[in-house]
């Protein structure tokens, strides 16, 4: 996603793994964030859901570019 870009993020797209893997994986100042990436209507897939749910670690579901700029924040602040 090109805002992730913009806020100086690396990105690797994950989409092509599938198996309910997120969309991308988002490097920031050390920091790695799994970002699912769902339009405004768009709702998670059943095996999306269940690879989220048993993910042990933080995956975060974006749906704007607003979104992702607020989630770049909270690692700022």
């Amino acid at each position: 996603m090109q805002t992730f870009r913009n806020l100086n993020c690396t990105v690797a797209h994950l989409h092509d793994i599938g198996r309910g893997v997120p969309d991308l994986l988002v490097g920031y100042r050390g920091y790695n964030l799994l970002v699912e990436v769902k339009t405004a209507e768009g709702a998670l897939r059943p095996i999306q859901k269940a690879w989220h749910k048993n993910w042990l670690g933080h995956v975060t579901v974006i749906r704007t570019p607003q979104e992702a700029i607020e989630l770049i924040r909270t690692i700022t602040n």
